[in-house]
């Protein structure tokens, strides 16, 4: 399994239903995976026939359907946390975040909320995208721990670790490449530059080009969305351990 690289970024094949820890591509991956986030910080989980496409397009027309309804009903998914539940800035991001994702009963809540008659086609799908990305997450969090000597402690890790599920929509932003340069604002995105506050993140996207990565050496770069390949990315807590072993290794 070999590591290849789209525009700079690394791609890794999670495709294979046998990758399971104990075995050869399991081993190789790893080295892949930790290699990757040490270097970049982000890479390409490709995962294949894992992800039905009938599952991307039915999440992808429930998100649009979702963000259609009146901003009333969208402003009832509300959490304690700041900026989850429904949230959007000045007319050019909107963004729904589902804490506790991984609970079906939450689902289930958030779903009410939209069609008070009940939609099973989109909880069930949200269940099992959900689920698909717990798994990734499990995964890729399993094989670091591995890797740096502390798997004793993935259980525990695992145990304090919530996930939440974010739906974004944004809108054009109509300015130039010099506004582009100074303020860091995309003009597709209409979001800033920024670096996420947790552990990790998974960012999948429709077939629009709207996300830009910016590489150790300053330099953004798009990435090539497809209905089966996910971009993860190491958030600043793990970038700051991972900072953390190397200076370990290197002294």
């Amino acid at each position: 399994m070999a590591i290849q690289t789209q525009a700079k970024i690394p791609v890794l094949d999670f495709s294979n239903e046998n990758l399971k820890p104990g075995t050869a591509s399991w081993s190789s991956v790893r080295e892949q995976v930790c290699r990757a986030l040490e270097e970049h910080g982000y890479f390409v989980a490709e995962l294949g026939n894992k992800v039905p496409l009938e599952l991307h397009d039915t999440m992808f027309d429930a998100v649009r359907e979702l963000f259609d309804f009146p901003t009333e009903t969208k402003r009832k998914v509300i959490y304690e946390k700041p900026y989850h539940g429904y949230s959007s800035i000045a007319n050019l991001h909107e963004r729904m975040m589902i804490d506790n994702a991984t609970s079906p009963e939450e689902i289930q809540r958030v779903t009410s909320i939209f069609w008070p008659d009940g939609n099973d086609h989109f909880r069930e799908s949200a269940d099992s995208y959900v689920r698909l990305m717990k798994e990734l997450d499990q995964m890729v969090t399993r094989l670091l721990f591995e890797n740096y000597g502390v798997e004793k402690y993935y259980d525990p890790h695992m145990d304090l670790t919530t996930r939440t599920l974010g739906f974004l929509k944004y809108k054009e932003r109509d300015i130039d490449d010099d506004d582009q340069i100074k303020t860091g604002w995309s003009r597709i995105e209409g979001l800033p530059s920024h670096a996420d506050k947790h552990f990790t993140s998974i960012l999948h996207q429709n077939r629009v080009r709207g996300l830009e990565i910016k590489t150790k050496d300053g330099e953004w770069i798009c990435f090539e969305p497809s209905p089966t390949s996910f971009i993860f990315l190491a958030a600043e807590s793990l970038q700051v351990g991972l900072r953390q072993i190397l200076m370990v290794f290197l002294n």
